[in-house]
């Protein structure tokens, strides 16, 4: 149960830092004149706004097979 809270806690501080740096592009790039961010709904901490489903559903053709490499 110990390994269950450790892992449970390293999930949650991932996407916490994850979302504050998705953050902080979203930020940056508003501050420099880029209204995309805001449009499209990411200048927020919300983890959920920062998934992108398009890149993220074909990321997984880019798999490379480390086997392959040897």
């Amino acid at each position: 149960t110990e390994f269950i809270a450790l892992a449970l806690a390293y999930i949650l501080v991932v996407i916490l830092s994850l979302s504050l740096h998705e953050f902080a592009h979203a930020y940056a790039a508003t501050r420099l004149g880029d209204p995309t961010p805001k449009y499209s709904g990411r200048l927020s901490i919300n983890p959920i706004n920062h998934i992108d489903y398009i890149r993220y559903s074909h990321s997984s053709y880019m798999v490379v097979d480390i086997d392959y490499l040897d």
